[in-house]
Order: C-alpha cells, then structure tokens, then sequence
C-alpha cells in the first residue's frame, strides 16, 4: 500500500491508522481493514499515522491540515 517500512522491525507490511468512530464500514473500508491497509485506532486519536501488521509498532504523525 506505501512505500512506508516499519522502523521496528523493516517490514513493509504497513497500515494507516483511521480514527474515530466508525458504527458501519462501508465495503471499500471493511475490505481494506481485513486487507490489512488500514489499522483502526479507536476514538482517542494518537499522533501515531501508521502501524505495523508484523510487529505491532506505530510511528509516524499526521498533519495538522486535514488530518491525513
């Protein structure tokens, strides 16, 4: 999905974190959640933009503008 590699463990097997809450995922995000692009950070948001699906670490900081 990126070009983004865990600074943990080296993987490239990476996810954005999505925040807030979500009652329903539409098709396109539910499809991405067990494809393992998009990690879902819960309703607390974190400076953390992106997690690792090997080792669990997160890192990284999403921009003031936009949130993205």
């Amino acid at each position: 999905m990126t070009d983004h590699r865990c600074p943990g463990c080296g993987s490239e097997n990476v996810a954005k974190i999505i925040y807030g809450w979500i009652p329903n995922l539409t098709d396109d995000l539910e499809e991405d959640f067990h494809a393992g692009k998009i990690h879902l950070g819960g309703c607390c948001v974190r400076p953390d933009k992106w997690h690792c699906n090997e080792c669990e670490h997160e890192w990284g900081k999403h921009s003031r503008k936009g949130f993205n």
